[in-house]
C-alpha cells in the first residue's frame, strides 16, 4: 500500500491523502479499533452500484496514514446505523452495526459479525443509500463500562454492561418519543433528548428529560442501576420549549412577527465544575421580520434541601441584536471553567442591501470567558468572519471556524478557513486578546461545505488533528480524504 503525500517543512501539519472507491457519505468517524494509541478513520462509502461499505484506514506511523484502507466491509441491507464503542476487554474500541432489533460487533480481521445485544427500537428500516451513525454507546452509570441506550416509541431501552461484552436484560426508561407533524400533515417521531446530571447530589449520574413544562428525572441507585419510576423537577424558570428546533418551530409558526418571544432550554450541564448542573436558555424576541433580538441566559446550580436547584433570575445574560447561532462551549485557557464562542448576525434592511451588492455578509464571532462563575454582558473578544453567497444559486458559503488546541499547549487556538486555499491558525494566548493577531497559514484545498471538516486528536499526543472530506462539486477530490496531523 502507498503512503499518502506529506507536505515537507510545514510548521503546522503533516498531510496524508486517503483514497476512496466511491462517494463518501456522512461525517468521518475516528475510533481506536486496532491500536489504542493510533485512531482508525472510518469512511462510509456508497459505491457506484449503490452497495454500502465501511472503509477502515490505519496509521503507518505517528503522523501518517496509509492511503488505501486496511479493510473494506460491505454492509448488508438491514443495517440502519453504524457505531463504535469500548465493549470488550482491552484498550481498543469495537465497530458496531445496529439493525432494527439487534446490535452486532464486527471482527475487523475476519469480517465476522456476532450479536452483542437484542433490543426494541424506534427505527424500522434503513434509509436507502445512507449509513448514519448514532451515539448509542456510552458509559451512562459511571462504572467505566460502556452501556447502550436505544430509543423506542415508549422511551429508551437501557442496557447496562455488567462485564466486558456482557449486558443485562435491559429496562425501559419511559419517556415516549415526541410526535411532530410535517407541513403535509404527515406524522414523524423523534426520541426525547436525554441529559445526564447528578440531581440528588449522591455523586451518581441521573438521566433527565425536558417534558413540556418540567424536567423529569430517573435516579441512579447505589447498585449502578436506574429506577424506572420518574420524579419531577420544576425549575423556577419559565420555558416554552427545548433546543433550537423547538425555538424555530415557535417563531416560524407565527404569522405575525411583530411581537413574538420564545424561550427554550438550550443546555443542561455543569459549566464551572462545582458538581451542580447549570441551565442555559436561549430566547428570541421578534419585533418584526427584520428586527430580532436573541439572548442566552445562564442559571448556575446550587444545593437546596439535598438536591440541585436553580434561581429564578439568571446570573449572566448574553444578548445581541439579530440572531445568535449555536453556542460552542470550550475551556479557552484551561482553568476548568467552560467559556463560550457565539456567532451572530444582524438582520436589517441595510445589511440585506449590502449583502446583495457585495455577495457577502459579515458574521461576528463573540468570545465570552467565565470569570467568578459569571459571563460578561459584552464579549471579551470579537472577530469578524465573512460568509459569501451566490445570487444565482442562492448557496451560502460559510467558512469553517474551530476552537481547538493545535499546538498542544493546552490553550485553545482559533482555526479559520481561508477560502478554498487553506487554513489560518491564530495561536491561543493567556491575555485579554485570547488569540494571536497574526495567523500561521497552512495551504490545503478546502471544501465548500464546513460540515465536511472535523477535528479530533488522532494519535493521543494532546494536539488536535483535522479530517477533511469532499463533495462531488469539489472536483476530483470528492473521492478522497485529507488528514492533517498536527506536528
Amino acid at each position: 500500500m502507498l503512503v499518502a503525500m506529506v507536505i515537507e517543512g510545514s510548521p503546522l501539519f503533516e498531510l496524508s491523502q486517503l483514497r476512496a472507491d466511491g462517494e463518501i457519505k456522512h461525517g468521518l468517524t475516528a475510533a481506536f479499533l486496532t491500536d489504542p494509541d493510533h485512531a482508525n478513520i472510518l469512511a462510509r462509502i456508497i459505491a457506484d452500484d449503490k452497495r454500502r461499505y465501511v472503509s477502515v484506514y490505519a496509521m503507518t506511523d505517528d503522523h501518517h496514514y496509509l492511503s488505501e484502507p486496511v479493510s473494506a466491509l460491505e454492509i448488508d441491507d438491514e443495517v440502519i446505523f453504524l457505531g463504535t464503542g469500548k465493549v470488550l476487554s482491552g484498550e481498543t474500541e469495537s465497530l458496531l452495526l445496529f439493525k432494527r432489533d439487534q446490535a452486532l460487533i464486527v471482527n475487523l480481521r475476519t469480517g465476522e459479525q456476532s450479536e452483542l445485544i437484542r433490543f426494541k427500537s424506534l427505527y424500522m428500516h434503513p434509509v436507502p443509500d445512507q449509513l448514519p451513525s448514532f451515539n448509542w454507546v456510552r458509559d451512562i452509570n459511571g462504572d467505566e463500562l460502556a452501556d447502550v441506550m436505544v430509543p423506542d416509541f415508549d422511551g429508551y431501552w437501557l442496557y447496562l454492561q455488567i462485564e466486558a461484552g456482557v449486558f443485562d436484560q435491559g429496562r425501559l426508561i419511559k419517556m415516549p418519543a415526541i410526535m411532530e407533524v410535517s407541513y403535509r400533515n404527515f406524522p414523524w417521531y423523534r426520541p426525547a433528548n436525554p441529559y445526564f446530571a447528578d440531581i440528588n447530589l449522591d455523586k451518581l449520574q441521573d438521566i433527565v428529560f425536558w417534558d413540556r413544562d418540567e424536567l423529569k428525572v430517573f435516579f441512579q441507585d447505589s447498585r449502578f442501576t436506574y429506577r424506572t419510576t420518574v420524579a419531577s423537577y420544576q425549575p423556577a424558570i419559565e420555558l416554552q420549549d427545548e433546543g433550537l428546533t423547538g425555538l424555530s418551530l415557535r417563531l416560524g409558526g407565527a404569522d405575525d412577527q411583530s411581537n413574538v418571544e420564545a424561550k427554550s432550554l438550550y443546555n443542561f450541564t455543569d459549566l464551572n465544575g462545582d458538581g451542580f448542573v447549570d441551565i442555559v436558555t436561549l430566547s428570541v424576541r421578534s419585533s418584526s421580520v427584520l428586527n430580532k433580538t436573541s439572548r442566552y441566559e445562564i442559571y448556575m446550580g446550587y444545593e437546596l434541601d439535598g438536591k440541585v436547584s436553580h434561581p429564578s433570575l439568571p446570573e449572566s445574560v448574553i444578548e445581541s441584536n439579530g440572531i445568535q447561532f449555536e453556542m460552542d462551549e470550550q475551556d479557552f485557557n484551561n482553568d476548568g471553567a467552560v467559556d463560550f464562542v457565539i456567532s451572530s448576525v444582524e438582520i436589517g434592511l441595510g445589511k440585506i442591501l449590502a449583502a446583495l451588492i457585495t455577495g457577502s455578509i459579515s458574521t461576528d464571532l463573540r468570545f465570552y470567558r467565565m470569570q467568578g462563575d459569571r459571563y460578561p454582558a459584552k464579549p471579551n473578544v470579537t472577530r469578524e468572519v465573512t460568509a459569501d453567497f451566490s445570487l444565482s444559486s442562492g448557496e451560502v458559503f460559510y467558512p469553517t471556524v474551530m476552537i481547538a488546541d493545535i499546538n498542544g499547549d493546552r490553550i485553545m487556538d482559533l482555526v479559520v478557513q481561508d477560502g478554498n486555499e487553506g487554513l489560518k491558525v491564530f495561536a491561543g494566548e493567556l491575555n485579554d486578546d485570547l488569540f494571536a493577531r497574526r495567523p500561521t497559514e497552512f495551504a490545503v484545498e478546502m471544501p465548500n461545505n464546513p460540515d465536511l471538516i472535523s477535528a479530533t486528536d488522532l494519535n493521543r499526543d494532546g494536539k488536535t488533528d483535522i479530517m477533511i472530506r469532499y463533495e462531488e462539486r469539489d472536483t476530483e477530490l470528492h473521492r478522497s480524504i485529507n488528514v492533517l496531523m498536527a506536528r
